[in-house]
C-alpha cells in the first residue's frame, strides 16, 4: 500500500490514501452514520471546552470496512518509523454549516501516536469546503487535505490541525471517522 501523496509538517509525517474501498461501501457507512447517536460533548482543547462539537464513539471498530485499511496504512508508517501501531480509540465527528472546529493536537510530541482520519461522504464538491488543515509552529497552514469520498489521511497526532466546517451550500454533513493509534511492542 502506497499513499497518493505524503509530506511533513515540522518533520512529522502525513500521508493521504485514496481508493482503499469501493464507493458503495463508503455510501453504506454514510447511511449508517446518518442514523447514529451523536452527542455534542467533544472539545478540541481545554480552553475551548465551552464550544463542543458532535461525535459518536464506536466501541467495536474492527467490524467496520475502514478498520483493516487503516491498520495497513499504519504499517506503511511503521516501515519508516520502526514502530507497530494499534487502535486504542475510534469515533466519528459530525460537522455542519456554522459549526466551529478549533485547532488542536491529538497527542504530546513524544508519544508518537498516529491519527487516521477518514472522510465519509458519498460525494463532495470543492465549493463545499470541509478541508483538514495542518499547521506549523507559527500556526501557518502547510498541508491541506480535501475531504474526498473514502479518503484516509494518516498523520502524526502531534501536528497542530483543524477540520473546517462545510460551507452554506453544502447539503450534507461532514463526517470524519477517526482512529487513534498508539505504538506498541507486538508479541513474537
Amino acid at each position: 500500500m502506497q499513499p497518493s501523496r505524503s509530506g511533513t509538517v515540522e518533520g512529522r509525517p502525513i500521508a493521504v490514501f485514496d481508493d482503499l474501498l469501493p464507493l458503495e461501501q463508503i455510501r453504506q457507512l454514510f447511511s449508517v452514520l446518518t442514523r447514529s447517536g451523536f452527542t455534542k460533548d467533544e472539545a478540541a482543547r481545554s480552553d475551548t471546552s465551552q464550544f463542543t462539537h458532535w461525535a459518536a464513539n464506536v466501541d467495536q471498530p474492527e467490524v467496520l470496512p475502514i478498520f483493516k485499511p487503516t491498520i495497513e496504512a499504519a504499517r506503511w508508517f511503521g516501515q519508516t518509523s520502526g514502530r507497530a501501531y494499534r487502535v486504542y480509540r475510534s469515533y466519528c465527528n459530525y460537522a455542519g454549516f456554522g459549526d466551529v472546529l478549533f485547532t488542536h493536537t491529538d497527542c504530546l510530541p513524544d508519544q508518537h501516536e498516529l491519527t487516521g482520519l477518514w472522510f465519509i461522504a458519498p460525494e463532495w464538491d470543492v465549493e463545499w469546503g470541509g478541508e483538514t488543515l495542518f499547521f506549523n509552529e507559527d500556526k501557518d497552514a502547510e498541508f491541506v487535505v480535501s475531504p474526498r469520498p473514502g479518503r484516509l489521511v494518516l498523520f502524526d497526532g502531534a501536528i497542530l490541525h483543524a477540520g473546517r466546517p462545510p460551507s452554506r451550500i453544502c447539503h450534507m454533513p461532514r463526517y470524519t471517522f477517526a482512529f487513534k493509534l498508539e505504538p506498541y511492542q507486538p508479541s513474537r
